[in-house]
């Protein structure tokens, strides 16, 4: 199948977002389920920052209003929440990644944080659509 660039991308996000999914039911005690989809969930968002990287290459162009500031803020705090995921799954990680090399002072961000994120990035996309 030859699929154009936006229908890559769709598809990597809604597998994103199923994956997701998959790892908030999944218990911890499934560690090697939940590890392996852990693994998974990174290398989608690997590929999704790499069909996306024009937003990166974008961003010191146009005009910043108030909303593309809110929007920007919103986006960098998730990905830096992802990093620290990604930092502290390298420290936690029993089965999948245990050749890793732990990370010193590596924390997993907390849900909180993350919910109220993922909402408020939900939220601007629904607005514009």
């Amino acid at each position: 199948m030859n699929f154009d660039n936006h229908t890559k991308r769709m598809l990597v996000d809604h597998t994103i977002a199923a994956v997701l999914l998959a790892l908030m039911v999944t218990p911890f005690d499934w560690g090697l389920a939940h590890e392996w989809l852990g693994v998974a969930f990174f290398l989608l968002f690997a590929c999704h920052q790499w069909l996306n990287r024009a937003w990166w290459h974008a961003l010191g162009r146009g005009r910043w209003s108030a909303q593309r500031v809110a929007d920007t803020a919103v986006d960098l705090a998730m990905t830096i929440c992802v990093l620290g995921l990604l930092a502290s799954s390298l420290v936690l990680s029993r089965f999948v990644l245990i050749w890793a090399p732990a990370v010193s002072g590596a924390m997993a961000v907390g849900y909180a944080v993350r919910t109220i994120l993922v909402c408020r990035r939900s939220g601007s996309h629904a607005q514009r659509q």
